[in-house]
This record gives structure tokens, C-alpha cells and sequence, in this order.
């Protein structure tokens, strides 16, 4: 058995500006490190009550990193991914969702509500190619350690890039919105269904993470 623990980023203030980030690498502003701080008690557990192992992964982008650095508290090495960034939006990134609208409006509606995921205008990556590195993540990195002992793992990452990650882990073709500093944990086990056991929760509404033995 394997509890995954998905984390999104702390805010950064292109968060409150409403302004693309992708793969700028942005510091987390005052709330950001807040809503880090507030992970602290609920990860706690995680390395001091739980005799399985906990492997920590982050997005190699400094509000990813910085997060985790944060909410673990010096308790485990954190391991960073390139695979876990968030989403390359190239010549959109910087601006804000206003902006875009009006540069653009037939692009920003079909990429903002439409259901292509292999549209690209913009310079960057699809949502289907962010999928796939995702895919590709999650086959060498997760799969291996679906398996006896039961083990947890603690994954930092972006907005975008959880909800593809999601996808690949349901099996789905959705889009699943995140808050920052939230928390979701799926159960895996081998030859079973995922379990969700929460989603987009944030910390304070956790008493702790179940222990795993």
C-alpha cells in the first residue's frame, strides 16, 4: 500500500495578481510561507509517529521547494524532479488572465474552457504533453512502490501539474482545481482502484495523517 500525499505550492504574489507563472521561478510571498507553516502539524506524524517509509519529492521551482522545505521542518531529505514542474506556457506567462482575454480571447476561451487537451498556442506545452510527462513520472518514480511494505510519499508540485497528475493517476479526463497550501492523499494499492481519501483540504481542517505500520 501506498499513501500519496499531493501538495500545491504556497502563494506566490503572481497568485494574488492572477498572473500566469508556468515555469518562472517565483518566490512564495508572506502567505505562502504561512500556508507552509501550517503543513508543519499535519506532516509531523508522517516521520515521527509512522514506522513506514516517507520519500519526499518536489518541483525543482523555488515556490514548489521552498514549500516543502518548510512544511517538513528539516525532518527528511527532500528529492527534486524537473518532471514536476508546473506547466510551460511560454509567451503567456507574466501576464494576468485579463490581459490574455483581450489579447486573445478565441485562445484564451478555448484553452481556459475548451476540452482539447492538445491545444498549444502559446509557445509552451499542451495540456496532453504535461500529461504525459506526468504519465511518465508516475511510471518510474510511484508504480515501483505500490507493493509491501506500505510506504507514503509527499509530493510538492503546481497547480496544473497536479491536476494532470490526477488524471493519470483516476484515469480521467477532467480538470481538478487545487488551492495553495492544500493537501490531497490518494491510497494505492495493487490490483485495486484508487481511493481518494481527501481533496483540495486545507491543513487545518486535518487532524493528522493516518499512521501507517
Amino acid at each position: 500500500m501506498l499513501s500519496l500525499i499531493l501538495i500545491r505550492h504556497g502563494e506566490t504574489d503572481w497568485n494574488t495578481q492572477q498572473r500566469i507563472q508556468g515555469q518562472r521561478d517565483l518566490p512564495l510571498n508572506e502567505t505562502g510561507r504561512q500556508q507552509a507553516r501550517n503543513l508543519q502539524p499535519v506532516l509531523a506524524p508522517a516521520f515521527m509517529e509512522s514506522v513506514a517509509p516517507v520519500r519526499i519529492l518536489s518541483s525543482d521551482l523555488q515556490r514548489a521547494l521552498l514549500t516543502a522545505q518548510i512544511a517538513v521542518n528539516g525532518q527528511d531529505d527532500i528529492e527534486t524532479d524537473a518532471r514536476l514542474r508546473e506547466i510551460n506556457y511560454g509567451e503567456w506567462e507574466g501576464l494576468d488572465r485579463r490581459t490574455l482575454e483581450q489579447r486573445c480571447p478565441a485562445e484564451a476561451v478555448r484553452w481556459f474552457r475548451g476540452d482539447d487537451f492538445a491545444f498549444k498556442p502559446h509557445g509552451g506545452e499542451s495540456l496532453q504533453e504535461l500529461h504525459q510527462r506526468m504519465s511518465a513520472f508516475h511510471q518510474d518514480v510511484i508504480l515501483p512502490l505500490i507493493q509491501p511494505p506500505p510506504q507514503r510519499v509527499i509530493i510538492f508540485t503546481h497547480g496544473a501539474a497536479l491536476m494532470a497528475y490526477l488524471n493519470v493517476i483516476l484515469q480521467a479526463h477532467a480538470r481538478f482545481a487545487t488551492d495553495n497550501g492544500t493537501l490531497s492523499e490518494i491510497i494505492l494499492r495493487a490490483g485495486t482502484l484508487p481511493e481518494v481519501t481527501w481533496f483540495n483540504v486545507l491543513p487545518q481542517h486535518i487532524s493528522m495523517l493516518y499512521p501507517l505500520s
